[in-house]
């Protein structure tokens, strides 16, 4: 007799393999299509940084290189309230190119933005985390879209820089593995959730009143937005950068916690927005938006609840094969997000990854329920 655990079973059985099916299928479409080309749109290039002296000369210097084959207007640095000496090591880098803004106090990630939107004249607009090293080639990549006057914004690719040790070689095979499949399908559905703010681009007709600082994630809010509002948003898989991600399990914590707490925040103001004027996103991008920050997180709750009656109902033998297949089927999408990439395939940090993030997960779903439970803000630096 089915029940209501086996009726949430069902569903969420369903939901994940139709979207995992759905996913894969137009990042496989997405892959085969020839990048769209045409000549290059004038760029400005922002990058804020808050004390970042020990990495801001090597992104501006990757920015410089990559200028010399795109149309760059300027590149802005805004440092907003560092205190380490930022803005002295970008002075010392001595071109004509790179402008320096100074805020004395720091006033958040958007503010830093709106501030070099403000400086700049560029009709597309490149923002670059102060972490973050362009491949030479990536402001080109990046810019030939915007020849077609309906794309709004490009998503770039956005690689891990550190992959030494296991926790590097973990989170590099998520963002090549996860992000990958999600934004090659998103971007075929017509339905991309977040351009990324370490390798993102805008026309400024798009963004007429900058960036929000409503959320902890001002990128996914533009994002979401822009696409709600009907603008076509494209990703660029060969625009590729490479930034420095967490090096302890407390830094990446902490960073997952504020990715988080900053897409629900997302979530539930743009739910208020839908179905929006976008078909794709009314159907597919804000409901999966849903699901990966809501719903799946259901799974491991009713699955454990359903455990004791599905041992008795089909036995211990049957789910232990049921679960590996799923398991070993995660794995194939991850290995075929890496193909897709033109990334070596690391089989053994592919499989320790998928064994370990899940855990990952939940500690950061509780952690942001703490805060949002006790009203907490302020966040600590990520890196670590």
């Amino acid at each position: 007799m089915t029940n209501l655990l086996d009726v949430g079973l069902i569903a969420i059985a369903a939901i994940g393999l139709g979207r995992t099916a759905l996913f894969v299928g137009a990042a496989i479409t997405h892959a085969t299509r020839e990048p769209a080309r045409g000549a290059q749109s004038r760029v400005s290039v922002l990058i804020p940084a808050k004390d970042e002296a020990a990495v801001i000369e090597d992104t501006v210097r990757s920015v410089l290189a990559a200028a010399s084959w795109a149309d760059v207007a300027e590149i802005v640095v805004i440092d907003d309230g560092s205190t380490d000496g930022t803005s002295d090591v970008v002075r010392a880098i001595g071109d004509a190119r790179v402008r320096l803004l100074t805020n004395p106090v720091n006033r958040g990630k958007a503010h830093a933005l709106n501030d070099g939107l403000a400086a700049t004249t560029a009709p597309v607009v490149v923002t670059l985390d102060a972490d973050t090293r362009l491949a030479e080639d990536a402001l080109v990549r990046i810019s030939t879209a915007f020849q077609d006057p309906s794309v709004a914004a490009v998503a770039g690719n956005v690689k891990v820089a550190n992959r030494e040790g296991w926790l590097g070689a973990m989170q590099s095979v998520e963002y090549v593995g996860a992000l990958n499949i999600d934004r090659r399908g998103q971007a075929a559905l017509g339905c991309v959730t977040t351009v990324p703010g370490a390798l993102g681009a805008w026309r400024r007709d798009a963004v007429p009143n900058g960036f929000s600082d409503r959320t902890l994630a001002e990128d996914t809010d533009a994002t979401l937005a822009v696409g709600l509002a009907g603008g076509r948003i494209l990703y660029a898989a060969d625009a590729v950068a490479f930034t420095v991600t967490p090096h302890t399990v407390m830094g990446l914590y902490r960073q997952r916690l504020r990715w988080l707490h900053g897409n629900l925040q997302c979530l539930f103001r743009h739910l208020l927005s839908w179905p929006g004027r976008s078909v794709p996103y009314a159907l597919v991008g804000l409901p999966d938006f849903a699901w990966r920050h809501v719903g799946a997180f259901l799974a491991v709750p009713i699955s454990l609840a359903w455990l004791p009656q599905g041992v008795a109902w089909v036995g211990a033998p049957t789910l232990v094969v049921a679960s590996s297949l799923l398991f070993a089927a995660d794995l194939l999408v991850v290995l075929l997000a890496h193909r897709l990439d033109g990334e070596r395939i690391p089989v053994g940090s592919v499989l320790v990854q998928r064994l370990v993030w899940p855990f990952l997960a939940w500690a950061v779903l509780a952690g942001v329920t703490v805060r949002i439970a006790t009203g907490a803000r302020g966040w600590t630096r990520a890196r670590s």
